[in-house]
């Protein structure tokens, strides 16, 4: 039932694949974050600490032994925008799955205009408003979006930066 569950994940990533056309990001900034990180491909998730919309906190230890999803984001950035669609529709099919944890933190944006926006949408995921860049600095010094695809050892497998474009997720069945 578990690789199942993740051939599953690859065909849906593959499908969206095809229907998402590549955009440039929207926000890039030109003063980096000077304490900014750069997470990378095969590093660890940094230690962060979130509150939900949900009311559940979700650590990276939390996140030890599932797949996690990580969306950074900003609901003003149009790229954003146009790509919360799909990660809504992720959402959706997986919600259920306790391995898979998928969730959205917003950069520089609050509860009032994040969960204004969620409620616009009619949004089920989950989101993090955080009023700063603290938790973004973290992951990235500048960009949004971002999405940061871990494996059950909360190893980043993949970084996504602009649209959801996931050409080689076959190799989502190896997390």
């Amino acid at each position: 039932m578990h690789n199942n569950n993740e051939k599953k994940i690859v065909d849906y990533l593959l499908l969206l694949t095809v229907s998402v056309f590549f955009l440039t990001g929207c926000i890039q900034d030109d003063d980096e974050e000077p304490n900014g990180a750069n997470i990378q491909v095969n590093d660890e998730l940094p230690t962060f600490s979130v509150r939900l919309n949900t009311g559940e906190t979700i650590t990276s230890q939390s996140l030890e032994g599932k797949i996690s999803f990580i969306v950074l984001m900003s609901v003003t950035c149009p790229d954003c925008i146009a790509e919360l669609p799909v990660i809504e529709r992720l959402y959706t099919e997986y919600k259920k799955d306790k391995d898979i944890v998928i969730f959205t933190i917003s950069r520089e944006q609050g509860e009032q205009i994040v969960g204004k926006f969620w409620e616009e949408q009619h949004y089920t995921m989950p989101y993090s408003a955080q009023e700063d860049r603290t938790v973004y600095s973290l992951f990235a010094k500048s960009g949004v979006p971002r999405i940061y695809i871990s494996n059950k050892n909360r190893i980043v497998q993949y970084i996504y930066i602009q649209m959801i474009l996931l050409p080689n997720m076959r190799s989502l069945k190896q997390i």
